[in-house]
């Protein structure tokens, strides 16, 4: 049922990661160094891949699926790293 790993893209799944933590599409943009069109761009395409209609659904759906466990595994990687 929650197949999604393999459908989202790296850049959706740094999307996704960064709504499960309350930024603004502003803030990611700023983050990703991308434009707030193309955050909303991403945030429709796990909307559609999701089958939902709203972050908080996107969110619940991964979180129930265990892919924001993965998201944020892979971002306290990537901060170990940069220490």
């Amino acid at each position: 049922m929650y197949a999604f790993d393999s459908r989202l893209t790296q850049r959706e799944r740094e999307v996704l990661s960064l709504v499960a933590l309350g930024h603004t599409d502003r803030k990611i943009a700023e983050q990703l160094a991308i434009s707030t069109r193309t955050v909303n761009r991403h945030v429709s395409n796990i909307f559609l891949k999701f089958a939902v209609s709203s972050r908080t659904a996107a969110i619940v759906y991964a979180i129930r699926g265990g892919l924001v466990y993965l998201i944020f595994a892979q971002i306290s990687d990537m901060v170990i790293e940069t220490r």
